[in-house]
């Protein structure tokens, strides 16, 4: 009996692929090609805020403050984001490189439809990117559809943005909100 020699392909990825959750908002663009758009990191200041509320002891003074935060997010709400120029983006897990990304929706997309994504590289200082990408895949899951995007339009100040920054540093970031006990319902918002 012959036996198969298996040869190993070379991993031909010229950027390496990162599992990470961040902020980001995705919808449809209306540009016929892709020459119509042009990915950018946004100059405009923005306002960030990924503080976690601490666990509080006192049962009334937790219930003060869970008023509160739902009468802000109702105001919050009321603001409408397309009419005051704020945009809220929800944190998502993401598999994310330079040139592509990957996931989760509960809104189904068709392969070739061109996306704009609005996505914080948060550190020092935070990095708002605005990025179009074509939809490779859209594979329906027991809840929603995993989304594989591939960038297009990227200019070099986007690709070196996402080169920069410190993935290292953000895992840590990620440990620390999961032992403190983080929840996944925060919200961010950006002044576009």
């Amino acid at each position: 009996m012959k036996k198969k020699t298996v040869t190993k392909k070379p991993n031909q990825r010229h950027y390496s692929r990162v599992n990470t959750y961040m902020p980001m908002a995705v919808r449809r663009v209306g540009a016929k090609s892709a020459s119509e758009l042009e990915s950018r990191v946004e100059r405009d200041a923005f306002v960030v805020d990924f503080t976690t509320p601490p666990s509080l002891e006192s049962a009334s003074l937790a219930e003060v403050f869970s008023r509160l935060d739902s009468k802000l997010s109702a105001i919050l709400s009321l603001m409408m984001p397309e009419k005051k120029g704020f945009m809220a983006l929800s944190f998502r897990v993401m598999n994310l490189s330079a040139i592509g990304m990957r996931f989760h929706s509960s809104e189904a997309f068709d392969p070739g439809e061109l996306l704009e994504m609005k996505l914080v590289l948060y550190g020092q200082p935070h990095v708002l990117l605005t990025i179009y990408g074509e939809v490779i895949r859209s594979m329906e899951q027991k809840q929603g559809f995993t989304i594989s995007i591939r960038f297009v339009s990227e200019t070099q100040e986007v690709r070196d943005a996402f080169l920069r920054y410190d993935f290292a540093e953000h895992r840590s970031y990620l440990r620390h909100i999961v032992e403190k006990g983080g929840r996944d319902v925060n919200l961010l918002l950006v002044n576009h």
